[in-house]
C-alpha cells in the first residue's frame, strides 16, 4: 500500500459546479467519469430524439484522424503517432496517413476499462 491518501472522486454534479476540479483528477477517474457522462448523453439524447423507442441505432464505424483518436484515448498526438503499429488500432489510409477505426478504439478503451 502506498502511503499517498486516495481522494474521492467528485460526481459528475459537483464537477458541473465546480469544473476547475477535472484538472486534478488522475487519469482513470477521468476516463470513468467520461464514461458516465457519455451514457447519459446517450440517453438523454435518445429520449429528446424519439429514438428509444425505435431501439438501438445501428452503429457506425468512421475513419478517426490522429488528434481524433488520440483525444479519446486521452494521449498525446505524437505517443499515439509511435504507438499506433504497437498498440493495433490504426492503419495506413490511401492517403498514407495514419488512421483509426471509432469502434476499435471503443473496443480497445473497453477492454482497458475491463468491461
Amino acid at each position: 500500500m502506498t502511503g499517498r491518501p486516495v481522494a474521492p472522486v467528485p460526481s459528475l454534479d459537483e464537477l458541473r459546479k465546480s469544473p476547475e476540479l477535472v484538472d486534478e483528477l488522475p487519469h482513470e477517474a477521468l476516463l470513468a467519469l467520461y464514461r458516465q457522462a457519455a451514457v447519459l448523453e446517450a440517453l438523454l439524447r435518445a429520449r429528446l430524439t424519439g429514438s428509444a423507442a425505435a431501439g438501438p441505432a445501428p452503429e457506425v464505424d468512421r475513419a478517426l484522424g490522429i488528434a481524433e483518436a488520440a483525444a479519446r484515448l486521452s494521449m498525446k498526438q505524437d505517443t499515439l503517432y509511435r504507438k499506433w503499429r504497437a498498440l493495433r488500432l490504426g492503419y495506413r489510409d490511401a492517403d498514407g496517413r495514419v488512421k483509426f477505426s471509432a469502434r476499435a478504439l471503443e473496443r480497445y478503451i473497453a477492454h482497458k476499462a475491463g468491461a
